[in-house]
């Protein structure tokens, strides 16, 4: 039995291929299995391989049969382009063969494939793009689209995001189908329980897309980046403002709106690390409050009040400033959007006013929600700060207009 399977596998057309064909040949595998269909570089290798193989039948044939065990859209290319170098007399079993299994997953030669066109129906929707956004926690700007591609026999779906505090960005473009696609969606939802996937449309997903990188400050890009980007393309406009400012009204007074804003509320909905402000560059101010708290100095509590409160200040509106402050602007956006798809029309006003203000020429010293970010920000890199004075109960309070203020 061994030397029967044995046999069976080493036999291509009726020829065994050598130890050195077998390891040329998976070094073609190896290759081909990491070209994007679209790249040039990729062309330019099949030039130069068509070149390379030519009057080598059985080796083709070798190449052709493992590239139609795992179909894809680089193995197809392969097999359109090979395909004529093969002559018709024992090669054509065989590449029959490569061809039905191409065919069993939705590639097959345009003149082929016509046919199947008038007998095959295909919903009417699932011709369209679909766009949703996933706010999963860790995560900002979670992007997941179909698109039903030109050139590729299968939609192509794509998932971008960023993570670790705009310091990394993910992109993925894989062949997928509908029900894969939707799927995908299912499984995030079941493994994240509470997470709001909200359909978004796909210019919407376009602009996340094109945004991210330079929202992470990167300059360099992958390849599944590029992808999808070319994927967008179509739909990309970059004049085109976020979605939300389709949806909600422009705030008229941010400056005074700002000040009513639920802050506590839209934090614990929200996932705040993506607004902490660096420990370096907080470092001064927490110095600073921490010399008056302990200062042996004694002063009207309503003087101490206000230091403390023009010291938060101070640090509001020079640390939500450049890229943060624009971070800031647009994570509100988004949470704005969720919070309105979702039917929760005061969080998302709260969301869109934080945004608005910081957008407009308001001082983030006068957001509440910035200097709530602050003071939660110190917390965080400064945790034994609140250990040092369990007898004297936390370190930082309320005020009256609901922040938290040093004691």
């Amino acid at each position: 039995m061994k030397k029967k399977r044995d046999s069976k596998k080493a036999k291509v057309d009726g020829r065994a291929l050598s130890p050195g064909e077998q390891e040329e040949l998976q070094m073609i595998l190896d290759r081909l299995s990491v070209q994007s269909p679209e790249g040039e570089s990729f062309q330019n290798y099949l030039e130069s391989l068509t070149r390379t193989l030519a009057r080598r039948e059985g080796f083709i044939l070798a190449l052709l049969e493992h590239l139609s065990k795992r179909p894809t859209a680089v193995g197809f290319k392969v097999l359109q382009k090979l395909r004529g170098v093969l002559g018709e007399s024992s090669s054509r079993r065989a590449l029959k063969q490569a061809c039905y299994r191409f065919q069993q997953k939705g590639f097959a030669p345009e003149e082929e494939s016509r046919p199947q066109e008038k007998v095959v129906l295909v919903r009417k929707e699932e011709r369209k793009p679909m766009a949703h956004l996933i706010p999963l926690k860790g995560t900002f700007g979670f992007v997941a689209a179909i698109i039903p591609a030109e050139g590729y026999p299968y939609p192509m779906a794509l998932t971008v995001f960023a993570e670790d505090d705009f310091r990394t960005l993910y992109a993925k473009v894989t062949e997928s189908s509908y029900s894969v696609y939707r799927e995908y969606l299912q499984a995030i939802a079941a493994d994240a329980p509470g997470t709001k996937i909200v359909e978004v449309p796909v210019t919407h997903a376009a602009r996340l897309v094109y945004e991210l990188p330079e929202l992470c400050d990167r300059q360099d890009s992958s390849t599944d980046l590029e992808r999808a980007k070319r994927l967008l393309k179509p739909y990309h406009d970059a004049r085109r403002p976020p979605h939300i400012h389709e949806l909600l009204e422009r705030v008229e007074d941010p400056g005074s709106a700002v000040r009513h804003v639920h802050v506590d509320r839209l934090l614990e909905v929200s996932d705040p690390s993506w607004l902490v402000f660096p420990k370096e560059e907080l470092a001064r101010y927490y110095e600073e409050l921490e010399g008056m708290r302990k200062s042996p100095l004694v002063l009207p509590p309503e003087t101490e009040a206000e230091r403390f409160q023009s010291l938060l200040k101070q640090a509001a509106q020079e640390l939500c400033a450049g890229r943060k402050r624009e971070r800031y602007i647009r994570f509100f956006e988004e949470e704005a959007l969720v919070h309105q798809l979702t039917g929760e029309k005061e969080l998302a006003s709260d969301a869109w006013i934080v945004a608005q203000h910081l957008a407009s020429e308001g001082n983030p010293g006068d957001n509440p929600l910035v200097i709530q970010m602050v003071v939660l920000s110190m917390g965080e890199h400064w945790p034994e700060s609140n250990e040092e004075e369990n007898d004297e109960g936390e370190l930082y309070a309320p005020s009256e207009s609901g922040l938290l203020l040093p004691r």
